[in-house]
């Protein structure tokens, strides 16, 4: 259980899109458009947009520092081809778990058959084990 103390000091206290935009910028990131990297950071969140992927963009880790010439376009495009990546494993994922669905009720269909009757799988008192 936390104390007062704990509730008083925050690690990530709460930043505005602008004040986090200017975080960016202090951190070597290039925003030409501030609209649009709101914009972003609104679609995206930071963590997503920024944590998630960075080690590639970084010069530096202790502090943060971008290296020279990136953008948040750049953060951007490297969340989108995350987004597209996750979504074929997901789809892949879908298909392997409806087969799966798909070849257990086939053996529990073809083992104890649909009937609801003593014999049945539906059978609450058959013992099967």
């Amino acid at each position: 259980m936390s104390n007062n103390n704990d509730l008083q000091h925050f690690d990530k206290p709460f930043k505005t899109y602008d004040e986090q935009i200017d975080l960016l910028i202090s951190r070597n990131l290039i925003i030409n458009n501030r609209k649009v990297a709101s914009h972003f950071l609104s679609t995206y969140s930071y963590y997503d947009l920024v944590n998630g992927n960075i080690n590639y963009f970084l010069k530096s880790s202790n502090p943060i520092i971008f290296k020279d010439n990136t953008t948040i376009h750049d953060l951007v495009e490297l969340k989108l081809i995350e987004d597209v990546y996750k979504e074929i494993i997901f789809n892949q994922l879908l298909r392997l778990e409806k087969y799966f669905k798909t070849q257990i009720s086939y053996a529990i269909s073809k083992h104890f058959g649909v009937d609801s009757s003593d014999t049945g799988y539906l059978n609450p008192t058959m013992d099967t084990y």
